[in-house]
């Protein structure tokens, strides 16, 4: 079972602009207000978010961190952020604090959970 001290020691190990993009991504989508769970993977260096499997992940790396949604293209992407190649998988990567927009990341954190009800 993942603690908020497992969440803090991922975080932590992170570069401090790294850091303050994750702290503050977690947060709008906690702010969402719809129930999920936080898993994390310290070999990944990577923050899950969970209902009914995972609806998103939050990769952190040396200088940025990509914001990851498991049915990525199914998602409408009204902003053309959507980045990737995989089969199901895209990302929305955020290199600077202020690449962050707390309304566009719940909208599309929303939709990605309406996705998972099906």
């Amino acid at each position: 079972m993942t603690t908020e001290s497992d969440i803090n020691q991922l975080i932590n190990q992170q570069a401090p602009d790294v850091q303050e993009i994750a702290r503050e991504v977690q947060r709008i989508i906690q702010s969402t207000g719809v129930e999920i769970e936080e898993d994390v993977s310290l070999k990944l260096s990577s923050l899950y978010f969970k209902h009914q499997g995972v609806v998103a992940a939050l990769s952190l790396h040396k200088r940025h961190a990509n914001l990851h949604f498991y049915r990525g293209t199914k998602l409408s992407d009204p902003n053309g952020l959507l980045v990737g190649q995989g089969a199901k998988l895209r990302h929305i990567k955020f290199a600077h604090f202020d690449d962050i927009d707390p309304d566009v990341i719940q909208q599309y954190f929303l939709e990605a959970y309406r996705l998972n009800q099906v």
